[in-house]
């Protein structure tokens, strides 16, 4: 009895923290990795991991903080052969890299993203996140970047 009350409640908490919803990996500048579960973007310069961190600032990761959010395919099982390659390059402006693998450069504004849904703004266009593999922010360096082109 007290076994099953056990299982019971083991199932119940892994439930919760999935919550049904698609999971985001988010590599801060610094290299670490840091699962959200679900995203959600409390304002446009700061991300939350959690349910509970989106009403909270103090759980808010900021924006300058982020070298990119990587978005799991829930359709797919295999993300490593279905997602387009990391992006591991130095960027001086954002950059959405769809499944397909198309890029498009411009600032992204984190504009409607709550349970790891919602929306983006890049150069006026709004882009359903269903849509987006990365997000890749700019480098917080500008000073290095050259006008004419970055990648």
């Amino acid at each position: 009895m007290a076994l099953a009350a056990l299982l019971l409640v083991s199932m119940a908490g892994s439930a919760k923290a999935q919550g049904g919803w698609r999971q985001w990996d988010v590599r801060l500048r610094d290299g670490t990795w840091i699962q959200a579960n679900p995203l959600g973007a409390p304002t446009d310069t700061s991300i939350s991991r959690s349910v509970g961190g989106f009403d909270r600032e103090e759980d808010a990761i900021g924006r300058g903080r982020i070298d990119y959010l990587a978005a799991h395919d829930p359709r797919v099982l295999d993300e490593q052969t279905a997602r387009p390659p990391a992006p591991d390059w130095y960027s001086c402006e954002d950059v959405l890299v769809f499944w397909d693998g198309r890029r498009t450069i411009g600032r992204v504004q984190l504009k409607e993203i709550r349970w790891s849904e919602g929306t983006v703004t890049q150069n006026g266009v709004e882009v359903d996140l269903q849509l987006v593999a990365y997000i890749k922010f700019a480098s917080r360096w500008q000073w290095l970047c050259v006008r004419s082109g970055d990648w």
